[in-house]
């Protein structure tokens, strides 16, 4: 007997949109260091195309997922209006990417592909993880003269700033860069996606395979039990004809 497979259960897909209160999509941005990004909807045509074009896009979702929290807030909801008090909204859609002590990065309104959607997340994203520049502390003037000491001292602390900010420019751009990382996720998973149905190609060919063989069987056995059966009344029509051949003669 063959074994029976037991079905392995599923992952659940990982909601788009942060399914907690305001508060808690903030903390969760500041904890883990992501971009916030909060899309203001109603419930007209573009609103209604974004969900179904733009947010179910795979790549727009891998692209959250890596780098953001998404939050999702009607119009006319508490949130929604609270939300409009504090940042600029006149139309719906509008998504707002929102980085490092509530500064906003970029804002976009009105219906957006699939494509300047991740196009926006990724530039907001190398947004948010620019380091902030700090400009290095200068001692206050003096009136005295410096000594031949304290001008080495100076000349090897200069020298120690520019080689600290030289390679700050060395590295690609952090756009580029994290453009390149979320390419690199979509890639990984469209190729994943295609090994995964040619596997389920060659498991369904291999089924049929089996089914057409198991049909082929049943219809060999059907037609042997047919013959079966079929030749004991041969042989009687047989019997009937050679009696009844035989008295006719007889008379």
């Amino acid at each position: 007997r063959d074994s029976m497979e037991v079905p392995q259960p599923q992952p659940q897909p990982q909601p788009l949109f942060f399914t907690g209160n305001v508060p808690e999509a903030i903390a969760k941005a500041q904890r883990e260091n992501l971009v916030l990004v909060v899309a203001i909807h109603g419930d007209d045509a573009e609103c209604r195309r974004m969900d179904d074009e733009t947010w179910a896009a795979p790549d727009v979702q891998e692209a959250l997922s890596s780098c953001a929290v998404a939050l999702k807030l009607t119009w006319d909801s508490t949130d929604g209006v609270f939300f409009r008090q504090t940042f600029p909204v006149v139309t719906v859609p509008t998504v707002y990417f929102i980085g490092k002590c509530g500064k906003p990065l970029k804002a976009l309104t009105g219906f957006m592909d699939a494509t300047a959607m991740v196009a926006a997340v990724c530039e907001a994203a190398a947004a948010f993880a620019e380091p902030v520049s700090v400009q290095p502390q200068q001692s206050p003037p003096t009136t005295q003269s410096p000594t031949q000491p304290e001008l080495q001292q100076q000349q090897q602390q200069q020298q120690q700033q520019q080689q600290q900010q030289q390679p700050a420019a060395a590295p690609e751009s952090a756009l580029e860069e994290q453009k390149k990382r979320v390419q690199e996720k979509i890639i990984a998973i469209k190729r994943q996606k295609a090994e995964e149905a040619t596997k389920k190609e060659k498991e369904d060919e291999i089924k049929r395979r089996e089914q057409g063989k198991d049909v082929l069987k049943a219809k060999t056995k059907r037609a042997e039990l047919q013959a079966k059966f079929a030749r004991p009344q041969i042989q009687t029509t047989e019997s009937l004809v050679a009696k009844e051949f035989a008295s006719t003669h007889t008379r």
